[in-house]
């Protein structure tokens, strides 16, 4: 009521100063100073501002100030680790990876015609990123080989509160070898019993979750993305879980344990002759198992169960363990499947393991992560620049595997692998490695020697 009645009076006056003489101008400008002083106190609002300058300027009141659009927060983008883009609220991303790996093989051949040579080993993008914040999705196809391999293509829901849902195509949980993955595995290949008696990449639906010193995996699947002779789809279930009663900086404790069941694949016998005597037209369950010399350029295996007909399903139990301390660090896996045969036939138990030591020669220590139970990049304490005195990482490992497919009827072999690796680390994102193996299998006489190399970039 105040405020009205001070304008109502201010008003007043402002006409009769219009309309006397120029003398009156400086008592203008005096109210004029009145005003600006009442409506920055707040004893005027702003409408009565206008209106009150525009009578006393003689022109119509003032507009209200056009406000200024809110900014428009703009999109993240970064390239360390490959070139990410993500919104302002993170609630969407989009990233772009891959990796490169050249191999070089050269072999004392022994019993064995082994041919020295060299391949892309993988050639391989990945496309992830997240929508609406709690949807993820992830592709990853590898171009070696001459072809595309699709190795990823999945749908991950994280909004359950506990862990993530996926469906799609995925590696199946197993194993501390799987699960650290080839981009920062110590050694060039896995070990035999986990190229025999892993899963390949198959369709399905998984659930994992993991906390500060355990994880947890779940997986039913089919079969792989490239299938398309069975008659009935192979099943299995697979679960994995891990714990890390010590997680430091400087060192770990780790345990963990596997278990996958899986049924054969009822395949036509009239589409692939398994015993080489003709075709039958039957159906036959079938399964196989059989390991590369931890070794990929030459395809050739020591040991091979052959195609192992009347087979109902098989289990695999695996049992790992890993410590971490300092540069130093071991870890060991074992192995053991129950073949379970139909038609009479007794079931058959293969099995294997390994062990393996590494110690940087720089001071580095392998980085875990215990919400995948698996070890990750490196990182040197110095990179490769030699005019400031960087050499970057060295590492040292040694590995010894064994891997037993002979059992009952079934005489798949047994073979014993030592390797001795070399590994640079110019950066956290360029490996150079080295292995030399010295392999004793029951199948050969005279035993080979390999030695091979990789270079390896990834973004």
């Amino acid at each position: 009521m105040i405020m009205k009645i001070i304008s109502i009076i201010l008003i007043f006056i402002m006409s009769l100063c219009s309309q006397m003489v120029p003398t009156a101008w400086a008592d203008r400008d005096k109210l004029l100073e009145l005003i600006e002083i009442l409506h920055k106190k707040g004893t005027l609002g702003d409408d009565e501002y206008r209106q009150l300058m525009g009578a006393a300027t003689g022109s119509p009141p003032l507009s209200e100030p056009a406000k200024s659009a809110p900014a428009v927060p703009l999109p993240e983008v970064k390239s360390s680790g490959g070139v990410a883009i993500r919104s302002a609220d993170g609630a969407h991303a989009l990233q772009l990876g891959g990796r490169l790996q050249l191999d070089a093989g050269f072999f004392q051949d022994g019993d064995l015609d082994l041919a020295d040579g060299s391949e892309l080993r993988r050639a391989r993008l990945d496309l992830s990123g997240r929508v609406a914040r709690d949807w993820k999705f992830k592709l990853a196809y590898d171009f070696a080989d001459n072809k595309v391999d699709d190795k990823t293509a999945v749908i991950q829901y994280e909004g359950l509160g506990v862990g993530a849902l996926k469906v799609g195509l995925f590696s199946i949980p197993f194993g501390l070898s799987e699960a650290t993955g080839s981009l920062h595995a110590t050694f060039m290949e896995e070990a035999m019993v986990v190229n025999a008696f892993k899963p390949d990449d198959r369709i399905g639906v998984g659930w994992e979750a993991g906390g500060e010193a355990w994880s947890a995996f779940v997986a039913l699947f089919g079969e792989n993305a490239g299938s398309n002779e069975v008659d009935d789809e192979a099943r299995g279930l697979a679960v994995r879980l891990t714990w890390a009663p010590y997680v430091h900086p400087d060192g770990v404790l780790h345990v963990g344990g596997s278990w996958l069941y899986q049924v054969a694949d009822s395949l036509a016998e009239g589409n692939k002759d398994l015993d080489g005597d003709g075709l039958t037209g039957e159906v036959v369950r079938m399964a196989r198992f059989r390991a590369r010399p931890e070794v990929h350029v030459n395809q050739g295996r020591l040991v091979d169960t052959g195609s192992l007909s009347d087979v109902d399903a098989w289990q695999t139990a695996g049992l790992e363990l890993a410590a971490v301390h300092g540069p130093w660090s071991v870890e060991g896996e074992v192995f053991r499947t129950r073949v379970e045969r139909e038609a009479g036939r007794e079931d058959v138990v293969f099995s294997g393991y390994y062990t393996s030591l590494s110690w940087f020669l720089t001071g580095e220590s392998r980085r875990y992560q215990a919400k995948e139970g698996a070890f990750g990049r490196v990182y040197p304490v110095q990179e490769f620049a030699p005019g400031s005195g960087g050499w970057g990482a060295w590492e040292v490992a040694a590995r010894y595997s064994v891997l037993d497919l002979t059992d009952q009827s079934v005489t798949g072999g047994v073979e014993r692998n030592t390797t001795l690796a070399l590994n640079w680390y110019p950066n956290s994102r360029l490996r150079w490695m080295a292995n030399y193996l010295w392999v004793d299998a029951t199948t050969l006489r005279n035993d080979p020697q390999l030695f091979t190399m990789r270079l390896q970039v990834d973004f």
